[in-house]
């Protein structure tokens, strides 16, 4: 028995395709029966152009061949005829008026050539194939140095003939007599001569080649003569010859933005690591695949035709036999959803499952109709048990906000009943102790100060606790909040109460919040009073307040060197009258569930991270100011 297994990511792909409207699904259809002709067509254009393609690379790799293999012929024979010269007896005696006639006989059979030289060994020209007007001096050109200093035929790189005034490349053969330098045949070429191999390749009309000299200057082009001559070539474009190999082919885009097909060849002197010159042949991209590319469009265009009278016969069906037939079920459900229990289609849709869907939608409304009346029965019921949970809410609103004021009557009594007693308290015992002064024994005035100090500190707890539950109460006043300030403020304030203390407070600038400036400053007062507190102990304390960002979210942080605390004991924290540390440091146990409470009013979390003896951080969040509103904040 075959099983069909269809994955998760499959089904959900047919659920999505069956929710589309039947029109579309049609449409879909259509295109998918249209694909593998289309694909065919594509595929085969693709096969052309890259046919196409390669036939290009071929003819630019022949291109570049030829021009490279007629350079090197041209510099052979430049080379053989420099060591000819350098063989004549006039040459060597250094007769310059037979040597003159020599060389403009030579230049005259050699129109390659642009000129012939012949310096000695300081650089000064003492004969030229064509006259010269004043005293040239090659002394300070590539191809001279390197020809003495290697004693080897060199050549040179892009400069302006200083007596043909012309962009040229010059080779030069050096005269050695006796293993010494005397001087050097300078042969200026004429790179130009090269355009008869592009005129007998046969290529496109685009094809062209360009000279480039080591330093990546333009010396000569096949089309445009001139144009570009004596400017660089792109940066980029060098690099990709000089770090390449012997010879390559490759796409580059020229500076009108023309995407060419190219192949480069280096040249290089017998000897010589370095090339001395690059030739670059190549055609336009464009023209290389346009006609593949004609006939890729020719062929799709053709079975564009096909494509539409597939669409509109698509769109004919599915509207006469599906689409008309839907809207009719369409309207009949309108019609029911507005009331009318009465409509009927299965008159109108006939034959085919679009029929037997008519007769349930008939059946349907039948039994709509008579289950209509126990609707209304249970819409009534409905009716008298909102009209009972009403009351209800109305009682217990009432009792609510009767204990609201039981509270705030019992703030009272704590504010004001329980208070006089405490004075009493705290007055008498003082009384006593300056009455009785001497009278007393030590233990007896310990005792008294005992009772004075236990009545303080239930006066400081009964104002934590009406502070407490005041919290609650108090409407959040929405504002911006500048952290750093408050901080700075309560900073000095803590400093004035022990100015024999040496704390470092560092307070990070520019900390702002969105919230009510009262209650954020009771929470910096605790934290950083707490921190004061427990780094009382230290003689290096440092308290810092600052910010970070914890997985994309702004957090506020007070860190101390403190006690710290043991985090096995962190869930009771932020509970009201739980004290971490004994009575070697005072408090009431409300500081920090009153922090918690006030961050939580403002939709902010805090939580706290400690070793014990090494310090604490209280890390707190506030939310984002175009995500806090009134309503939020007095939730």
């Amino acid at each position: 028995m075959a099983t069909c297994l269809i994955s998760a990511s499959q089904r959900s792909t047919v659920i999505r395709f069956s929710t589309l409207p039947i029109r579309t699904q049609l449409l879909i259809l259509a295109i998918l029966l249209t694909l593998p002709a289309l694909g065919i067509i594509v595929y085969s254009g693709l096969k052309v152009r890259a046919e196409d393609y390669g036939k290009a690379i071929i003819e630019s790799q022949k291109l570049a061949d030829g021009l490279a293999d007629k350079q090197e012929y041209l510099v052979r024979e430049a080379r053989q005829f420099g060591s000819l010269l350098a063989e004549l007896p006039d040459v060597r005696s250094g007769r310059g008026d037979r040597v003159q006639s020599i060389l403009s006989n030579a230049l005259r059979d050699n129109p390659q050539y642009y000129n012939i030289l012949i310096a000695d060994a300081s650089g000064d020209a003492w004969a030229s194939a064509l006259p010269m007007k004043e005293k040239i001096t090659v002394a300070d050109r590539t191809y001279f140095q390197n020809a003495k200093a290697t004693l080897r035929f060199s050549a040179g790189e892009y400069v302006v003939g200083r007596i043909t005034n012309k962009p040229t490349i010059h080779v030069a053969s050096p005269l050695v007599f006796h293993g010494k330098f005397r001087g050097a045949v300078i042969i200026s070429l004429d790179l130009d001569r090269m355009r008869s191999v592009l005129g007998r390749s046969q290529l496109p009309a685009n094809a062209n080649y360009v000279f480039v000299d080591r330093n990546g200057i333009i010396l000569s082009r096949g089309k445009a003569l001139g144009e570009n001559v004596g400017k660089p070539i792109i940066l980029n474009d060098l690099k990709i010859m000089e770090n390449g190999p012997d010879r390559k082919s490759y796409e580059f885009t020229r500076r009108d933005g023309e995407r060419r097909i190219v192949t480069y060849r280096k040249l290089r002197l017998e000897g010589e690591q370095a090339p001395y010159l690059y030739v670059r042949a190549g055609m336009s991209l464009e023209e290389a695949i346009s006609a593949a590319n004609r006939q890729l469009f020719y062929n799709l265009a053709t079975l564009l035709p096909f494509v539409v009278l597939s669409f509109a016969i698509v769109l004919v069906i599915g509207k006469r036999s599906i689409a008309d037939r839907v809207e009719k079920l369409q309207e009949a459900a309108h019609q029911i959803a507005d009331g009318d229990l009465e409509v009927r289609v299965a008159p109108l849709v006939r034959g085919g499952e679009f029929g037997e869907l008519a007769l349930s939608f008939d059946h349907m409304a039948e039994r709509l109709g008579e289950n209509l009346a126990d609707i209304r029965l249970a819409q009534h019921h409905i009716k008298s048990l909102n009209a009972d949970l009403a009351e209800k809410v109305s009682r217990r609103t009432a009792q609510l906000e009767a204990s609201v004021k039981e509270i705030e009557a019992f703030s009272y009594t704590v504010s004001h009943d329980l208070r006089a007693p405490l004075r009493h308290i705290n007055g008498f015992s003082a009384i006593l102790n300056e009455e009785l002064g001497s009278d007393i024994s030590p233990q007896c005035h310990d005792y008294l100060h005992r009772i004075c100090d236990a009545s303080k500190k239930m006066g400081m707890l009964i104002d934590d606790l009406l502070e407490f539950s005041r919290i609650n109460r108090e409407e959040v006043k929405l504002e911006s909040v500048d952290l750093s300030k408050i901080a700075s403020e309560l900073a000095v304030m803590l400093k004035e109460t022990e100015p024999e203390r040496e704390v470092e407070i560092l307070i990070a600038s520019d900390l702002k919040a969105k919230g009510d400036a009262t209650l954020l400053r009771m929470v910096l007062q605790n934290l950083l009073g707490n921190a004061w507190k427990y780094t009382g102990r230290n003689p290096a304390a440092l308290i810092e307040l600052g910010n970070c960002s914890i997985q994309g979210e702004e957090v506020f942080y007070v860190k101390d060197n403190g006690a710290g605390f043991d985090m096995k004991y962190k869930d009771k924290l932020f509970t009201v009258f739980q004290r971490l540390h004994g009575n070697e440091y005072q408090g009431t146990g409300i500081g920090l569930a009153t922090v918690e409470k006030i961050i939580q009013r403002h939709n902010g979390r805090i939580w706290a991270e400690s070793t014990v003896g090494a310090g604490a951080t209280f890390f707190f969040t506030l939310p984002k100011v175009e995500t806090l509103s009134s309503d939020t904040a007095l939730a």
